[in-house]
């Protein structure tokens, strides 16, 4: 797999994309695309639109779910984390709308094409729905998207079963990052006079493929539903503003979230100047409190502290509130599961020594407990 600056090419359209696989056989991935066309949609059109609704109403959005989600997961998997989104919906008292990381995240950007495993440089792994995470196994492979789709389509069917406690309903909705670009446009649906993406409900494009020349931007801005863009501490200014009028050039409210990943080390001094620039546009503004914090232990493990978790979550709130703006909502990456030791955090216990229940399938997740603190943290800074 090669990345920038060697760029690839979007099978559709010819545009150059920053990354994406290189599959070997250009007769099989034209195979698996036809089949995917013909597939039925796995999110319907018209809840799509109730979630673009909901995004107009100003309830506070929480996206969370796992990283990077696998085909191997337990059948139990899917309740765990929904009984994990029926626990935000206690805590805001139904008053919240939801984005599952669920149900789609199976392809995963990286920041370099190979990793060293065991002193063996290999493939990296980016996801289950490109390539699989045995070393011997890292080879893209195109028809790792039918059965990302039937993976999907068997959550989407599970997820209505679990999440009947609270009838979350019109409340609960399912997004991913739009990153193999071959299996999101053979999902774009027609529907008086757009195009809709029928992978999930929400998609956003990733801060390493959000440049607005090249192939994710082009897709975000070609389809009708709600999308995201992720937004690092280097972002420039301008570069924003250009990808606000692209992707929103209408400015309807709820169309597009800035999800910004500044870190707890940055928020303080680039989130004003971006709320300077942008204060007048029609966005939601998103925290996402993890990618920013990301460290690599002396082992090569990665890790996030829970404390800068919740330190750059704080200081999004307050400096949002700082300029009379409403901050609209969070997006974590989470496990369902209470045991999961994957970011650190002294006051529960987990230091380096007991890191030994680290399950994700690339980056560290908040455990259950931690996201469930996260949130209720979210309930009280908005004082609901």
């Amino acid at each position: 797999m090669t990345l920038s600056p060697c760029l690839q090419m979007d099978h559709y359209t010819d545009d150059p994309v920053a990354q994406g696989p290189v599959y070997s056989s250009t007769l099989q991935l034209i195979e698996v695309i036809k089949k995917l066309e013909y597939k039925k949609n796995l999110v319907s059109i018209d809840h799509v639109r109730t979630l673009f609704k909901n995004l107009q109403k100003n309830q506070f959005i929480i996206h969370a779910g796992d990283c990077a989600e696998i085909f191997s997961s337990p059948p139990r998997h899917t309740q765990v984390m929904c009984e994990l989104f029926e626990k935000f919906f206690e805590i805001f008292n139904q008053k919240c709308t939801i984005i599952g990381r669920i149900a789609g995240q199976y392809a995963k950007p990286r920041s370099t094409p190979t990793e060293v495993i065991n002193g063996q440089t290999v493939t990296s792994f980016f996801g289950d729905i490109i390539n699989g995470q045995n070393i011997h196994d890292r080879t893209p492979d195109p028809y790792r998207m039918l059965k990302g789709y039937e993976h999907s389509e068997k959550v989407l069917k599970d997820i209505p079963f679990h999440l009947n406690k609270l009838k979350l309903g019109d409340s609960f909705f399912t997004g991913h990052e739009a990153y193999l670009l071959p299996f999101e446009r053979a999902m774009i649906r027609h529907k008086n006079g757009h195009d809709f993406a029928t992978s999930s409900h929400f998609l956003w494009v990733g801060e390493r493929t959000r440049q607005i020349h090249l192939g994710h931007v082009k897709f975000a801005a070609s389809i009708a539903n709600p999308i995201g863009i992720k937004i690092g501490p280097k972002a420039d200014i301008e570069e924003i503003k250009s990808l606000i009028r692209l992707l929103n050039p209408y400015q309807i409210k709820g169309r597009l979230s800035l999800i910004l990943r500044l870190g707890q080390s940055m928020i303080k001094e680039q989130l004003p100047k971006l709320l300077k620039a942008l204060k007048n546009e029609h966005v939601l503004w998103i925290c996402d409190p993890m990618h920013g914090n990301t460290e690599k232990l002396p082992n090569g493990m990665k890790t996030r502290y829970f404390s800068k978790i919740i330190e750059e979550t704080h200081a999004f709130f307050d400096i949002l509130k700082a300029f009379d703006l409403t901050p609209n909502g969070i997006h974590c990456e989470a496990s369902g599961y209470d045991h999961i030791t994957e970011c650190l955090d002294e006051t529960k216990g987990i230091i380096l020594d007991h890191m030994d229940h680290f399950q994700s399938a690339c980056d560290p997740r908040l455990n259950a407990l931690q996201m469930i603190e996260l949130v209720e943290f979210c309930k009280s800074s908005l004082r609901l």
